[in-house]
């Protein structure tokens, strides 16, 4: 039976009539306003998944090094959620008028449920550290020391610390009426205010003019409809004024940037309590945790304590901590670049530079210091957090990592051999006895590390073909691709440059490869290649066969610890020649085709 549908009589039943484009909009809108109930809100909704995972770390039957870390991944997604999301509203706000989202907000409204919801979460977040977490910490002898506070004994260990690993590595920058400097998002540094007097000792040498005004270049653009927009000077979402003039002529301010290099979580000795008269003193190894706790205190706290050896015979009024977050939301125009490497390296730059969305400074900083930051980057007010405490809270993993606690952490369950690998032959050999699945991360990752490494020493191995979107730092992955290269293999791969935040790093393995005499493709045109795929060909007396890795997981042998992902080893006659892989897709109209179509016929 055949089913047909007749048109309405209102219905038209040759071309639909053209409707304004306001009209459209218009209706467009009313229509998202009247639907609104239906939906969540994407931002909102995220938060709320957020407010889940500070569940975790509320929760007291959750071991106690696992709440720390809990606290920490909830800073560090709001980190991301802060740099993207609100970083692509703040623009929107600008250039999209009254356009409305499926939950019937307006970017400028969506920005103020956020900025209301996000305080609330960070109270939360910074009543559980002081209130639980630390008080429950130090009971297990994991001890947050200020400088300011602590005995005689931790001071000097301090000061050591402070004097031969921290003072000769630092320099202040003296503001006056220069300009700010371009401090890095996400990093804490310090804002000194001090009495007039002399020039502060390092002087600031002030940036190119060109670094400072936040211009995008003509092929990168924001991820909304913005691209266009230049926005002014009265917008809270302009170019920050880093080089705001002081107002007060009583007050002179500088800043150090602690950068990343120092480390941030410093072992102290740990106090050991008073020796009873007449009791022998209990032998014990001091460097054990689990014997002897762990004693620590942050960089900014101990540089803070300090500071006057950065500004001998001046007053210092008051150092802060206070940490920015940048506009992340800036990704590459692709239509018209024809260098994809170089267009991702201008869009790192513009990152760096892009216009200030989150300020959070130590709660306790007075209101001269609050306003000359404010000022300074040009922040909504609305986005301005007051944190008591630790700004940053991602530094408890550290904590999470400490040897000997484990107790405070979740049992380990370290990842399982497949019984279908044999660890005493040839990944080829077992992979040519059937189709092998690995469960991740139950199942361990090892096997595929090992099938790529086989692969770059063995002479019958003819061509290695990859696709890399995210590696670990020190990736096995790639120094077997680069080893296959250099012994005359032919290796091929493509490195997804638009990998959000694993840019720098893909880069940087693109040119080692290079350099190793692999051929590089830099991802596709107009496409990000998420395929996981690896195809090894290699000779053998039946003629050429096909090694092929496919699966869900990045090739990370660290996060294929963590993520639950599954891969596929199969071996297949090879099938004749294929357009995959042997093209320059970067250079030319994107190629939707699959990587390898003939890979997966047996």
């Amino acid at each position: 039976m055949t089913l047909s549908h007749d048109p309405a009589p209102s219905q038209s039943v040759g071309k639909r009539p053209q409707k304004s484009t306001k009209t459209a909009s218009r209706r467009k809108v009313e229509t998202a306003a009247a639907d609104a109930p239906r939906f969540i809100n994407r931002e909102l909704a995220w938060l709320e998944f957020n407010a889940r995972v500070l569940d975790q770390a509320d929760d007291p039957s959750v071991r106690l090094l696992e709440r720390a870390k809990f606290l920490a991944i909830t800073s560090s997604n709001l980190d991301e959620f802060m740099m993207v999301r609100v970083g692509s509203l703040k623009l929107q706000a600008v250039s999209g008028g009254g356009r409305r989202d499926p939950s019937g907000r307006t970017a400028t409204e969506q920005l103020q449920a956020i900025s209301k919801r996000c305080q609330g979460h960070v109270d939360r977040q910074y009543e559980l550290l002081r209130n639980e977490l630390l008080p429950l910490l130090g009971e297990h002898k994991i001890i947050q020391v200020d400088p300011a506070e602590c005995s005689d004994r931790l001071l000097a260990a301090a000061e050591r610390h402070f004097r031969g690993d921290v003072l000769a590595v630092l320099s202040p920058q003296a503001l006056h009426d220069r300009r700010f400097p371009m401090l890095p998002g996400l990093g804490i540094h310090l804002c000194v205010q001090l009495r007039p007097g002399d020039e502060i000792g390092p002087q600031l040498t002030p940036p190119p003019t060109d670094s400072l005004d936040n211009r995008v270049p003509s092929n990168l653009k924001r991820n909304s409809d913005t691209a266009n927009h230049q926005p002014t000077p009265d917008e809270n979402i302009s170019a920050p004024e880093e080089g705001a003039e002081q107002t007060d002529p009583e007050t002179q301010f500088a800043v150090i940037p602690l950068g990343r290099t120092l480390g941030r979580v410093i072992p102290l000795p740990i106090e050991k309590p008073p020796i009873e008269k007449g009791v022998a003193p209990k032998e014990s190894d001091d460097t054990s945790p689990i014997e002897s706790g762990y004693s620590y205190a942050l960089l900014e706290d101990l540089v803070s304590h300090f500071v006057d050896e950065f500004f001998p015979g001046r007053e210092v009024i008051q150092c802060k901590p206070f940490r920015i977050t940048r506009n992340a939301d800036i990704e590459l125009r692709e239509d018209g670049a024809g260098d994809l490497l170089g267009g991702m390296e201008e869009v790192l730059e513009s990152r760096r530079l892009s216009d200030v969305v989150r300020l959070e400074i130590d709660a306790n900083a007075n209101s001269e210091i609050r306003d000359y930051l404010i000022k300074s980057f040009n922040v909504d007010p609305q986005f301005v957090f007051d944190i008591d405490g630790p700004l940053d809270l991602t530094y408890l993993f550290a904590l999470h990592g400490l040897k000997g606690m484990n107790t405070l952490r979740d049992d380990e369950w370290p990842p399982q051999r497949s019984p279908r690998i044999d660890p005493a032959e040839s990944m080829f050999t077992s992979i040519s006895d059937g189709d092998i699945m690995l469960m991740h991360p139950y199942e361990s990752f090892d096997p595929v590390v090992r099938l790529l490494e086989e692969a770059s020493v063995d002479p019958d191995v003819l061509a290695v073909k990859q696709i890399l979107y995210r590696t670990s730092r020190n990736s096995p992955i790639v120094a077997a691709l680069m080893r296959a290269a250099e012994r005359g293999k032919y290796v091929t791969a493509i490195v997804e440059l638009k990998a959000r935040f694993d840019e720098a790093r893909n880069i940087e393995w693109a040119r080692e490869m290079e350099q190793a005499g692999v051929q590089v493709i830099y991802g596709i045109r107009g496409l990000k290649t998420h395929a996981k795929v690896c195809i090894i060909v290699r000779r053998e007396p039946q003629g050429l066969v096909r090694y092929v890795h496919f699966g869900t997981g990045n090739y990370n042998e660290v996060t294929a610890n963590l993520y639950g992902d599954i891969s596929v080893l199969r071996a297949m006659r090879y099938w004749g020649p294929t357009r995959r892989c042997s093209s320059t897709p970067s250079r030319g109209p994107a190629n939707r085709n699959h990587f390898n179509n003939s890979a997966w016929r047996r």
